[in-house]
């Protein structure tokens, strides 16, 4: 053996060590499923679960700390409307479902990837070694195509979409940091219309980090009294005087002002606050109604509406608040509307009816909002106690233009008539709205920017005194 030949052996040596390490890290960075155990899998469906995907997250940012040249994305799934096929087809058939999505998962993606399922109608995907993130949205397309078609659980076939957020592995990107990303990108996919995917990127934290203080800021806006409620008149149409008035929530923010509610209800709703919101809602309106109905007698007494949300109307003990709510302002029930919608009566049909006809026990009207809205049926008007109808405003505004749609709102009107329904035109914002209303001398009452926005309780309270001045005007004069 030459002297070269002799001083080449411990290199070779130590570069074989230097890949015995490299392939045992390889190893130790990539378990597989084959390592699953009893505490790593999700019983149902046999995926890895939550523990697992964690650990194997933690070793993939591990590697890509190492690797300049590895990436990986994770995929955060989550099954549209699934509590619904739970609602109404049972729990059997949701974890029928469940077994099926995960099986057409784990056929969308490749043999090194990894599918898991951690918690729910919650998957993750795991895409090991990608390029870029365009292969993590081919996947995700594929796989919004796959789950988009039917799937034959026990006899029936369940159309059902998922919502997918990606997020992609690089600099300061830990494990907790990238499935929080994929999962805010999966509820702005949610928000974004469903059945569709949505990647991360920075202006999503910064709108996520908004909502966070946002929610925040709602928990203290009750104790801080920063809500305020606004009132929009409701017109009888024949005499063109005030019957009664809606009741709605505005936010006198700190920081950013006056809040319209759909700037954050749907955040108060997600979070819980809209209970403690909603009663204090219905407080005020209940007590203001009682100050109205005293200072301003009527033959008929002034009403007050008040919407209800999904999460209100499925609250325990709803009915004995309305009823505490009515006594401690010493209000007649009858001159509260609760509004309530087609959606929350389609959501739990049954309980729905049995806890509108309790509400209408105790007196209180029910009324239904936006009908004429997407999926309206004539059938809610005959199988729910309902007392009034507002057609919603988009089919008011048609009905001024499309012979079609006048002649609808005249038969849901002439048919809530025949039911001893009453009916109130919304959105009314012109006088050839108003006009075309009455003219079809079925619709009662009318609400909208023609007669009065949304004012405060002092706006409102002067436009009862002059209505009553002009009402004692005309008096004197006969």
């Amino acid at each position: 053996m030459s002297w070269a030949e002799e001083q080449r052996v411990p290199r070779i040596e130590r570069l074989q060590g230097r890949l015995k390490r490299a392939a045992a890290e390889l190893l130790r960075d990539a378990p597989t499923i084959a390592q699953l155990s009893e505490g790593t899998r999700d019983a149902l469906t046999g995926l890895p679960n939550r523990t697992f995907l964690t650990e194997y997250l933690e070793k993939c940012v591990a590697r890509a700390e190492r690797q300049e040249d590895y990436c990986f994305a994770i995929l955060f799934l989550d099954l549209d409307r699934f509590k619904q096929v739970n609602d109404r087809m049972g729990h059997a058939v949701g974890d029928e479902l469940l077994i099926a999505v995960a099986q057409r998962l784990e056929l969308c993606v490749r043999k090194n990837d990894v599918v898991s399922r951690i918690g729910g109608d919650e998957f993750t995907i795991l895409l090991d070694d990608i390029r870029n993130i365009s292969d993590a949205t081919r996947i995700a397309g594929d796989i919004v195509d796959m789950l988009s078609k039917p799937i034959l659980v026990t006899g029936h076939d369940i159309w059902i979409t998922p919502s997918i957020g990606i997020s992609l592995s690089g600099p300061g990107n830990d494990a907790p940091k990238l499935l929080r990303d994929a999962d805010m990108a999966m509820y702005r996919a949610k928000e974004a219309g469903r059945a569709r995917y949505e990647v991360f990127d920075t202006a999503m934290h910064a709108q996520a980090v908004a909502r966070l203080k946002l929610e925040s800021d709602l928990a203290l806006a009750v104790e801080r009294r920063e809500f305020r409620l606004y009132y929009q008149p409701v017109i009888a149409l024949q005499t063109g005087k005030i019957s009664g008035f809606e009741a709605l929530l505005r936010w006198e923010h700190p920081e950013r002002g006056t809040q319209n509610a759909r700037e954050f209800i749907g955040i108060a709703h997600e979070s819980g606050h809209i209970l403690e919101i909603g009663e204090w809602i219905m407080r005020q309106a209940c007590q203001q109604l009682a100050v109205w109905q005293r200072d301003f007698p009527r033959e008929t007494e002034l009403t007050m509406s008040v919407n209800l949300c999904s999460r209100e109307f499925e609250a325990p003990g709803l009915l004995e608040r309305m009823a505490h709510l009515i006594t401690d302002a010493g209000l007649p029930p009858y001159s509260l509307r609760i509004e309530v919608t087609e959606g929350m009566l389609m959501h739990k049909p049954e309980a729905a009816l049995t806890l509108l006809s309790q509400l209408r026990g105790i007196g209180i009207h029910i009324q239904l909002d936006d009908f004429g809205q997407g999926y309206s049926s004539l059938t809610f008007l005959n199988r729910y106690p309902i007392d009034t109808i507002k057609i919603e405003r988009e089919l008011v505004a048609r009905a001024t233009r499309v012979p079609a749609d006048r002649e609808m709102v005249r038969a849901i009107a002439s048919i809530a008539n025949v039911l001893k329904i009453d009916v109130v035109a919304e959105g009314l914002e012109t006088a050839v709205q108003v006009e075309a209303m009455r003219g079809l001398g079925c619709c009662q009452f009318g609400q909208g920017y023609f007669y009065s926005m949304p004012v405060a309780a002092i706006e409102a309270t002067r436009l009862l005194a002059e209505e009553d001045a002009d009402r004692a005007s005309v008096l004197a004069l006969a």
